[in-house]
This record gives structure tokens, sequence and C-alpha cells, in this order.
């Protein structure tokens, strides 16, 4: 089958223009030009990383940032320049060289241990194509985490938080509300990656067949099937630095709809840590060490941390529990013509969730949970790089294996209202049922095995000329993922829940998940004068395969265009400090494919009670059902698409930055569960002319007079039916360390603004007995599910303080959420059309439908629903400290959330809300110590 696609025209213009871009490059490229090798080092000979060098003269400008290892390669044309080093900010060298020929530069600097400008534990701003914010390793330790979930208070909007380690912890870029589950592609669209390698699975089936729960600490808030990654299961002992990328990423990454949190473990030669925290959640324990060769390029780093909460202290029955373990392996070796580079890195990450109930409460003493993940993850990325500049420059091959071993264990006492039956057909057609016991324990399990496979290959090549680079990144990724685990497993004749619709299935059966994309990216520099223009062109083709012909996706082809550009303005002095400006836009299109779950639902089991003759005499007694079995499936499914723009403009004066951004973010396709009807068919036996003191057997079913009942019922598919409209403005100050007082200001905050909606009609039934009865008709609702209109802004006032005299950080932040907005959209409570007894879909006529049963269909309104809800201003200060003893061998830390906090009161319909001590204080401290 052959698929025409309207987008075909854009990637030929696309593919066009990078020949022609390459073209012309290769002619401009016949300028000769000279390796040159930059070293910057101290005054003692050692090499310096993190530093920026710029090399201009009348005609040309360039700039390079050191490695890791405090050396820059650049390819210049001869002649003389001006080079200057600048780290931090601060001019740290200057001087002249005069290139003829290959040769390295050594550039000397003088090392400045823990100066008041390199201390910096806020979240920074990226300055590259794409917005993003920076955690280094020491913002981490003076925030003090127990998991990933509370760095996302250092992002711009972001408040502090106190743990919820109880439920799964999701994340959510740019958005505000609380719209439920059927906007969970946010959160699934997050791509997590830890040295490079996933930690999404796309064969996640761990949910509960307890439909019955209700209860707010219910085991399936700590489930995250079609949700994303749990942020609990993250430590941060083991990391070096976090970049959540928010705006248009490179299309090497793919699947996604949100951002990706690029997460990079330590490497290279530590001490011995250990790092001991308490707060009135949880208790933490941490211990890493880190060892390096510098002779065979060698370096091997290892942790291992433990974690135990529960989310009130005094309850002894509910408790969370994680440990995990890494061990991480990096070798280098140089050859004549390249340097090859090897990282393995293998972890391991128990996730222990449990809960029992209160004897107090629960007379029978038996019902608990346990939801166990246990996760093996080994990652290699090979890299081979060119020493020498020539078109071809590198290669980076990725192969990723992660195992799971997830299980749900449920005890459960089942007390039955009344004389309950159990259908236990698994297959179409008239059978009799069970009656159970009225009483009894029921032991649930749900064995879960998701294996993930993933690689990827990342080819780069460059084209330099005199005054203009070009980067081509060309590749693909290709990912599969299985769930080998046994599934739903329980006795049938003692069901977790009695009502439930399903029947126990092996998660092993079902059908392999698997994607692959090509992707090609160009990224062209030019220098014009004193300006620097960088534009960034990509083009990823995603593809869905393993699947069943009649699905849609099967065999096509999505492209996701991709587009960056920065406009970085000539320097100049103000007020004696160096003033920069650079202009960014980005516009993109990101896709996720539906994952197992969603693509391979669950059967229905329908089981309709055509008799139900209970006696005395249990002999005597007789249920039957007529089964039928309905697949939810919808191979109509597409991915979701998320279409993005920013704007932002980055300022810097000095040591003084500013960043603002501007986005918006339309996902009219995003997957939720949507009502579907069906029509069925079945036998009411009437048992009015049975002697019920004379029979000696049951009910004889073929001799039982009977009439014939057709009936609609509804029930639920996955669709690409929700919408998700994010717009906001991002933005983040801070100051240079202010003389005497060595105190940094630092502001940050965000306005987001977020609609939530449903883009499709929706099938609804009433919840009316006529006759007895069910009502017969359904109706099907243009905009009938809540469409939600969501505002907030909030700012972060960040002021730290570093004494080096005494190696001391304190830092206070008054955080504000200046007002936070909710409204529901008017909604028409008239269908436009109607199912009728015979499944049947017509047009629906209110005016005409006036006295019948048919009027039911309207659905009245609440006016007061539509009403906009308004909180106004809320304030928190929170402190932490940390103070370093021995040449920073022992560092303490502590920190008081809300030490000081104010509510604005406010009215809803006449009566005030004043929320004074709603929220307590949260403490905490640790220890660390580097032996």
């Amino acid at each position: 089958m052959v698929h025409h696609d309207s987008r075909f025209p854009l990637r030929l213009r696309f593919f066009s223009f990078l020949i022609f871009i390459i073209t012309m490059t290769a002619v401009k490229a016949q300028n000769f030009q000279f390796t040159i090798t930059f070293e910057i080092k101290s005054l003692d000979s050692n090499l310096i990383n993190g530093s920026e060098i710029r090399i201009y003269n009348e005609e040309n400008s360039y700039s390079v940032s050191t490695n890791e290892k405090g050396i820059a390669v650049i390819p210049l044309i001869p002649g003389k320049y001006k080079t200057e080093v600048w780290k931090n900010e601060i001019l740290e060298y200057s001087g002249k060289i005069s290139i003829s020929k290959t040769e390295t530069f050594i550039l000397p600097i003088q090392e400045k241990l823990n100066t008041i400008e390199e201390v910096v534990i806020t979240a920074k701003e990226g300055k590259g194509l794409t917005s993003s914010s920076i955690i280094n390793q020491r913002a981490m330790q003076h925030l003090q985490p127990s998991s990933f979930s509370d760095l996302l208070e250092l992002l711009p909007g972001g408040r502090s938080n106190d743990p919820v380690l109880n439920q799964a912890n999701k994340i959510s870029l740019r958005e505000t509300g609380r719209p439920g589950t059927d906007y969970n592609t946010s959160s699934m669209g997050t791509t997590f990656l830890v040295d490079g390698a996933p930690l999404n699975s796309t064969a996640n089936l761990q949910y509960s067949y307890d439909f019955l729960d209700k209860t707010n600490n219910g085991l399936k808030r700590r489930l995250t099937v079609n949700s994303g990654v749990d942020m609990r299961t993250i430590s941060t002992d083991q990391i070096e630095s976090v970049e959540v990328l928010r705006g248009i990423p490179s299309v090497v990454y793919g699947n996604l709809t949100s951002g990706i949190v690029k997460i990079t473990n330590k490497s290279g030669y530590t001490r011995w840590k250990a790092r001991f925290k308490a707060d009135g959640y949880s208790k933490l324990f941490a211990v890493s060490k880190g060892f390096e060769n510098k002779e065979k390029d060698l370096k091997i780093n290892t942790g291992l941390d433990y974690l135990n909460a529960k989310t009130d202290p005094r309850d002894r029955l509910e408790s969370y529990k994680r440990i995990t373990a890494h061990l991480g392996i990096i070798k280098e070796k140089k050859y004549d013509h390249g340097t090859a580079k090897w990282q393995s890195n293998l972890s391991y990450t128990g996730s222990l969730d449990g809960s029992k109930s209160d004897p107090d409460i629960d007379l029978s003493e038996l019902n608990s949970y346990e939801v166990n993940n246990h996760f093996l993850s080994l990652s290699n990325i090979f890299n081979y790089t060119k020493n020498e500049p020539s078109f071809y420059r590198s290669t980076e091959i990725q192969a990723t294996i992660n195992q799971r071993f997830d299980k749900i264990k449920q005890t459960k006492f089942i007390q039955l209202e009344n004389a309950t039956a159990f259908p236990l057909s698994t297959t179409v057609g008239e059978y009799d049922g069970y009656y159970p016991e009225p009483r009894y324990i029921s032991n649930y399990t749900v064995d879960g095995k998701p294996l993930d496979l993933f690689v990827k290959m990342i080819n780069n090549f460059q084209l330099n000329s005199q005054s203009m680079t070009h980067e081509f990144n060309a590749g693909f990724d290709w990912q599969m993922s299985k769930n080998w685990g046994k599934g739903q497993l329980f006795d049938i004749y003692r069901p977790i829940d009695p009502k439930a619709t399903f029947r126990p299935r092996a998660y092993r059966d079902i059908t392999a998940y698997m994607t692959s994309a090509l992707f090609l990216e160009s990224i062209n520099s030019l220098n014009a004068g004193k300006h620097k223009l960088t534009l960034a062109l990509g083009l990823r083709g995603n593809t869905m395969m393993n699947l069943p012909s009649s699905f849609k996706m099967n065999g096509k082809w999505y492209a996701d265009p991709r587009a960056n550009f920065q406009w970085e303005l000539p320097s100049f002095e103000l007020m004696h400090k160096k003033t920069a400006i650079a202009l960014t836009l980005g516009y993109g299109k990101q896709s996720l494919f539906p994952d197992l779950n969603l693509l391979y639902p669950e059967l229905i089991y329908k089981d309709i009670q055509q008799l139900n003759y209970f006696h005395n005499n249990p002999n005597y007694r007789r249920i039957n059902y007529k089964t039928l079995i309905y697949n939810p499936q919808n191979p109509n499914l597409e991915p979701a698409m998320n279409e993005k723009f920013e704007a932002r403009v980055d300022f810097s004066l000095g040591a003084h930055q500013l960043s603002v951004t501007v986005f918006k973010e339309n996902m009219r396709n995003a997957f939720r569960s949507m009502n579907e009807y069906a029509l069925y068919q079945y036998k009411k036996y009437d048992t009015s002319g049975l002697n019920h003191d004379a029979i000696t057997s049951p009910p004889d079913v073929n001799t039982l007079p009977y009439h014939t009942v057709n009936e609609n019922f509804l029930y639920t598919t996955q669709r690409n039916g929700s919408k998700v409209d994010k717009e906001g403005i991002e933005f983040q100050y801070s100051s240079n360390r202010i003389p005497v007082i060595n105190t940094r200001f630092t502001l940050n905050g965000a306005w987001f603004r977020t609609k939530y909606g449903n883009s499709l009609p929706v099938y609804r039934g009433r919840d009316l007995l006529i006759n007895g009865r069910p009502y017969p008709y359904l109706g099907l609702y243009e905009g009938m599910e809540p469409n939600s209109v969501n505002e907030v802004l909030n700012t972060n006032l960040m002021l730290d303080t570093y004494i080096p005299r005494l190696d001391l950080v304190f830092s206070s932040s008054f955080q504000f959420s200046w007002y936070s907005t909710r409204q529901i959209l008017p909604m028409s409570g008239i269908p436009s059309h109607y199912v009728d007894q015979n499944g049947t879909v017509l047009p629906y006529n209110p005016d005409s439908v006036k006295g019948t049963l048919l009027e039911s269909l309207i659905i009245a309104q609440n006016e007061d629903v539509y009403n906009a809800t308004r909180r106004p201003m809320e304030m928190n200060l929170n402190l932490k400290v940390t103070k370093s003893f021995r040449n920073k061998s022992v560092i303490v830390s502590m920190f008081a959330n809300r030490l000081f906090s104010y509510y604005t009161p406010y009215n809803i319909n006449g009566f005030t809300i004043n929320r004074k001590g709603a929220y307590d204080s949260y403490f905490g401290m640790e220890i660390n110590f580097n032996l």
C-alpha cells in the first residue's frame, strides 16, 4: 500500500537546500587552513577546563570552548590574531598570535579556586540554540534533594514542594493545572537520558483490575502506565549535571512531545564520598568513589544509595524504599588520526512501594499491596573523533538494553453485599456462571518484564571556509520493547474486583513495540564581521514497525521538521563591562508514538445475566450468562504531534545575565480514553412459572420461556482526542556577586497559560431506568468534555551569599505565586446525534424530541461551574545553609522550607477562605564526607 504524504515537496526543498549549501561551501573551502590547538594551563602547568577562547582580527572573529581537559582545536587561515581567554565572563588572558603552520599554543591563566563567581547554586540558563536549564552538582548539593523531583524547583516557574513519595512523580514542563490522566501525553512525551541512554519504557503494562479502590492512598497512584518516568526512582547522588531542554531539540532526539532531561553522571577521580540526609519524611544514605588512571586514560566511577521514606512518619503501614547502584567506565585510546572513546554504564534501581491496612479500621487485617520495580540497565557508547579537520569528523554508536522486573502483589478481603455470581467463560457464547462464597480472600499478582533495546548511530561531518562553518549530523535510531511478563494472575473464582469485565492475559503474548527513525541536520555558522549567525535545520523521519496491516500507521513515515536560528550581535563596552546580546528563534514538530498499552488494550468481556435463579438449596441454583467479547483496539491511532515555537533574547553585562523566552505549543491529537458504543442482544428468561417448592433440579434454560432484549452499552477505547495548548514567558536574571557582601541576586519565574480540552465528539448514556430497564438511547455530544483554561504567574527571588574565608554558602529564597486561575469553558448538553436501540446513529433535533424519551438526552448545565476560580498571592520563604570543614572533607547542610509563609485570603460565593496555617514548615539536614 502506497501512502502519499503532502509534506514530500517540503522535504525535497529541504534536501535541495542542503545540497546547495554543501556545494557552495565546497567551493569556498579551498582557502588553506592550519589546525591550531590551544591548551589552557595554570601557572603550575595544570590544564584548566571551562574556558572560552576568542580569536579575532579585523577580518574574522572566532570562538571556541575548551573540552573537559582544557584543550580546544580550531582550523584557522594564516594571519595575525588577538586572543582572549574568558572564564565565567571574566577576562583571564589577552595576547597575540601569528598563524603560519599547524601548532599548539599554551595560554597561561591564574587558576582561582572557589572564586566567588564560580559558586553557582541555582540553575543556569543555557545559551545554545534551544532553551534549557543547566543544574550543576553544587546547586544540587545546596538544594539537598531526595529524588529528581526536587530539582524541578530550579526551573523557571518552579516552586519547592514537600516530597510526595507515596505516589508516582510525573514531570510537567511548561504547563499548569491538574487535568487528569487523559492528558498524560505531556509527561509520557518527556524523554529522560542518562549518559545518552533512555530511561523511558514503552512496554510498561503495570496496572490493576481493582477498579473499586477509590481511596486516596490506592495503589493506582503508584503506577506509571501511559505516563512516562517516575522521578522518585532517579537518585541525584551519582549525577554530575542535568540539562533540561524545554525548547526545540536537535532532530537527533525523537519519539517525544514535551522536552528532554539529559543527565550526566560523575566521571573521573573523586574521593570517597558519603552522604547522610534526614528530614520529616525520609532517611537517605549514599556512598560513591571515582578512580582514574591518566596513563591508560581509564576512568571508573561507582556509587550506591538507599532511601527509606514515609508519607507520614507516624504511619508505619505505608512506605517507599529505593535502592540505586551504579558502575561507569570510560576508556580512551589515541591513534595517529583520531581518538576512540568507549563509555559503559551498568545501573540498578529497586523501587519498593508498600501499604498495609490499619487494623483499627480493617478488622480483617488482611488488606495489603506492594508495587515492586527492579530496573537493570546496560548502556555502551562508542565514539571515534578525527584529530585533523576533515569533512568526516566523528561517529557515535550507542546501544542500550534495559530490563525491568515489575510486580504488583495485592491481598484483599472481599465481602459480597448480596447473592453475587461470577461469569467464567473466555469465549463468546452462553454459559453458566458461579456462585462464590459470600466472603473470600483474593490474592492478585501482576507480573511484568519489559525489555527495551535501543540503538543509535550519529555521524558528524564538517566543512569550514574563511568565514563559515558547516556541520552535518546524519544517522538513525531503532527501538524495540517487549514485555515478557506473565501478566495478570489471579483465581477467576476469587477475583480482586467482583465487577471486573476482564480475564487474565499474559503480557508475553502481546506483539513487540518497534520504531525506527532517520535524521539529517545541518548547522551553519557565519561570522559576518563581528556578528555571528547560526542556523540549524533538521528533518527527522519516524516510522513504527511490526504493526498489523490494518493499522493506519503501518508502513507510514511521519516527518518532524525543526529549525533554530541564533544571531549574536557584536559585543561592546557598557559601564566598563563587556556586553553581549543574542537573539534566538525556534520552530519544530515533535511526535510521539503510542505505547504497547495504547496499541494493544485488553479485550472487554460483556457478561449479560440472562438467568439468575437463587434457591435456598444450593443444588437448585442456576446463573446463566451470555458472554460477548469486544476489542477496544483502535487501528486509526496516530502519533501525538506537538508543534512548538519559541523566541529568546539573552543579554549579559559582565557577570550579569538575563534570559527571556516566549513560547507557544500546540498539541491537538494527544492520547485519551474515549467512549465507543456497541449493540448487544440477549435472552431474558422468565422463572415466574416455576414451583419453587417442587423443583428437584436447577431450571433448564432450554425449556424456560424468554424474550429477546436489545441494548446499547459503552466501553472505552484510545483515540487522538486530547488537545493541550501551552503558551507563556520564562525569564531568569542573575547578578554578579556584590562585593563586600558577596551576594548574588537571582530572579527567575514564568507565566504559563495552558488550555486542556477534547477535540473529538463523545458518546454518553444516561443513568436512568425506564420501566425497570436501562435508558435505551445514547447521545453523541460535541464539546461535552470539560475544556479548561489555566493560568499561573510564579517568581522566585534568591539571595545567595558565599563567604570564602568560612567556605559558607547560605541562601534565602522568596517564592511567589502571584495568582493562579482556572476556568471551565461552557459546554453544550445537547447532542448532535443519538444512537437508537438498533445501534443506528441518527440526527438529534432538540425541538422535535420534546415530550419524548429522547428529551432526556439533553444534559442540564450548571452555569456556576463555568465561573473562573482565582487564587491570589502566595509567598514562601525558604532558607538553606551549606558549610564546609577541613578543605571540604566534611560538608554540613540544612534547609527550612516555608520558614515564613503568607497566603492572601480570598472569597468564593460569599465565603472567605483563610489559608493561614494550612501548610507546616518542612525541615531537614544532611552531612557529606569526602575522604
